[in-house]
C-alpha cells in the first residue's frame, strides 16, 4: 500500500498514518521499528513528519495462523441475555482492570480547583492464587502533574499479598504496557471498609503472614509486549520478587523510572538482578530503543 502526502502538516508520522489507516498508534510504533513502514525505501522514526511528496509505503504485518482446538470448560453462568453475560469466576483469581485495552486513569474538570487525587487499584490476595492489577494486551497506569498546576494526579496499583499467592501490579500480552505512576506490592495487613469510607465500625482487616512468601512482579511483559516505566514500583515482603519481568528477548523494557525491593532502590538501565529480569534481552533508559 502506498500513501502519497498530498500538503503539508505538523503530524508526526505515527499521528499521521492513524488518522488514515485503522491502526493504533502504538500498532503503527512497532510497524515503523520493523520496517514495515518506508519512504524512499528507508526506515524512519516516529518523530519524522511527512512532506508534502512524500510516498509512504506501508506493508501489512504478517498475520500469524493459529491453530486453536476448542476446549470444553464449565462456566457458572449467573445471568445471560443478548448483552449482558455473568459468570462466577470462583475462587483463587482476582483482575483489577482485564480488557484488550486497559487504563487507569483520573478525568477531572477542573484541573486548578482540585486537590491532589488517586486513581487508585487496589487488591488483597489472601491465598495461593494469582492477582493481577491491569491486565491487557496494551494497559497503562497513568500519572499527571503537568496539566494541574502543580497538584498531582497519580494512577496507583496496590496489591496486598497476604499469603502464599503471585501478584502482577501490571501485565501486558503482546502490545504496550506504559506505567508513570505508583506500584506497589505488600505484604502488610488489608483493611476492607465494606464500601463506607466514614463508617469504621464494620471494617474488616484481614492480616499477611509474618514471615516471607508468594512472587511479585511489579511489570510482566509476554513475548512481543513492549514495556515503558518512568514511574515507581516498590515491593515488600515476596519470597521472590522481580520489578519486571520480560518473558522472552522480544520484550522490549525501557526503564526510567525507580525500582524498590525491600528497601533497595535503582533507577533506569542501572537496574540489575531481580529488578529487572530480561531473559535474553537488553533494558536502556527510555530515551534508548532496546533491541
Amino acid at each position: 500500500m502506498e500513501i502519497v502526502v498530498d500538503s503539508e502538516n505538523n503530524k508526526r508520522i505515527d499521528a499521521y498514518l492513524s488518522s488514515k489507516l485503522e491502526y493504533s498508534r502504538s500498532k503503527i510504533e512497532k510497524m515503523l521499528e520493523d520496517g514495515l513502514i518506508l519512504i524512499d525505501g528507508k526506515k524512519i522514526k516516529r518523530s519524522y513528519v511527512p512532506k508534502a511528496g512524500d510516498i509512504i509505503a506501508v506493508t501489512e504485518p504478517e498475520v500469524k495462523q493459529m491453530n486453536v482446538e476448542a476446549e470444553n470448560i464449565p462456566l457458572d453462568i449467573v445471568y445471560e441475555d443478548e448483552d449482558v453475560i455473568i459468570v462466577n469466576k470462583g475462587n483463587g483469581n482476582i483482575y483489577g482492570l482485564y480488557g484488550k485495552n486497559s487504563w487507569n486513569n483520573v478525568f477531572i474538570d477542573d484541573y486548578s480547583s482540585s486537590k491532589n487525587l488517586i486513581g487508585t487499584i487496589s487488591l488483597a490476595n489472601m491465598g495461593d492464587g494469582l492477582s493481577i492489577g491491569i491486565y491487557g494486551e496494551n494497559s497503562y497506569n497513568y500519572s499527571y502533574d503537568k496539566f494541574n498546576q502543580g497538584n498531582k494526579i497519580v494512577g496507583t496499583v496496590k496489591i496486598h499479598n497476604l499469603g502464599d499467592g503471585v501478584a502482577i501490579g501490571m501485565y501486558g500480552n503482546g502490545g504496550t504496557v506504559e506505567n508513570s505512576g505508583d506500584i506497589i506490592i505488600t505484604r502488610t495487613d488489608f483493611t476492607d471498609d465494606n464500601l463506607t469510607d466514614d463508617d469504621t465500625s464494620d471494617d474488616t482487616t484481614y492480616s499477611a503472614k509474618t514471615e516471607k512468601g508468594g512472587t511479585a512482579i511489579g511489570i510482566y511483559g509476554a513475548s512481543g509486549t513492549t514495556i515503558k516505566n518512568s514511574g515507581t514500583i516498590t515491593i515488600d515482603g515476596a519470597e521472590k520478587a522481580y520489578g519486571i519481568w520480560a518473558e522472552d528477548s522480544t520484550v522490549k523494557v525501557y526503564n526510567h523510572g525507580t525500582i524498590t525491593i525491600d528497601g533497595t532502590s535503582c533507577t533506569g538501565s542501572n537496574c540489575k538482578n531481580n529488578a529487572i529480569v530480561l531473559n535474553g534481552g537488553k533494558c536502556n533508559s527510555m530515551r534508548t530503543v532496546v533491541k
